[in-house]
C-alpha cells in the first residue's frame, strides 16, 4: 500500500469550537465538506437551503470573495417587517423562489445538526432562549453564550462535486 494509512475523516485542521452571544450570525453560505454541528450550550437557529437552489441565492462571483457566500441576509427576506425588510426583497427578487424550500432547525444542548456539502446555511446564536430572546445564563455572568462545537470532514472520491460550484 502506498502512502500509508487512510487519512483519518476528523482532524484539528478540520475541527472548531464555537463560542458565541445571542444575535451572532454566520451569514447564508455553504461549505464544500460535510459538517457536524453539535450544540453543547444555549440555542442556535440554522437555515438550509438544498444546492438545487443556488441560483436563486445570489452567490457571490467577485474576485476576492469568497464565492461561497451569499449577499442576502436570509432572516430578514423571510420574517423582516417594513421598509427595510422591503427593499431587501426588492434588491434580491429571486429568494421568492425558494421560500417554501427552506428548512428551519433550532439546534438545543445535546443536538447534532448534519449538514451535506453544498446546501446553503445560515446561522444566528438565539443565546439561552430558544426563542431568541438570549435569556440569562450561569456560564457568563447573565448574557448566555452558545457554545457549539463543529467537525467537518471531506467528502470521499467517489462524491461528485455539485453543479452549484461551477454555477455562474
Amino acid at each position: 500500500a502506498m502512502g500509508g494509512p487512510p487519512r483519518a475523516p476528523f482532524s484539528e485542521r478540520t475541527s472548531a469550537v464555537w463560542v458565541s452571544s445571542a444575535g451572532c450570525v454566520t451569514p447564508l453560505h455553504f461549505d464544500l465538506c460535510h459538517g457536524l454541528l453539535s450544540q453543547l450550550h444555549g440555542h442556535k437557529r440554522v437555515l438550509l437551503i438544498a444546492p438545487e437552489h443556488s441560483r436563486s441565492l445570489y452567490r457571490d462571483t467577485g474576485v476576492g470573495v469568497n464565492v461561497n457566500t451569499s449577499p442576502v441576509d436570509l432572516p430578514r427576506w423571510l420574517f423582516g417587517r417594513g421598509a427595510d425588510a422591503d427593499r431587501h426583497r426588492e434588491l434580491f427578487p429571486q429568494v421568492r423562489s425558494v421560500v417554501g424550500e427552506v428548512y428551519e432547525c433550532v439546534l438545543g444542548p445535546g443536538d447534532t445538526l448534519y449538514t451535506p456539502p453544498f446546501w446553503w446555511h445560515h446561522v444566528t446564536t438565539l443565546g439561552c432562549d430558544p426563542g431568541g430572546g438570549g435569556g440569562a445564563g450561569e456560564m457568563d455572568g447573565g448574557t448566555c453564550s452558545s457554545v457549539s462545537l463543529l467537525l467537518a470532514f471531506d467528502p470521499t472520491a467517489e462524491e461528485s462535486a455539485h453543479p452549484c460550484v461551477d454555477d455562474d
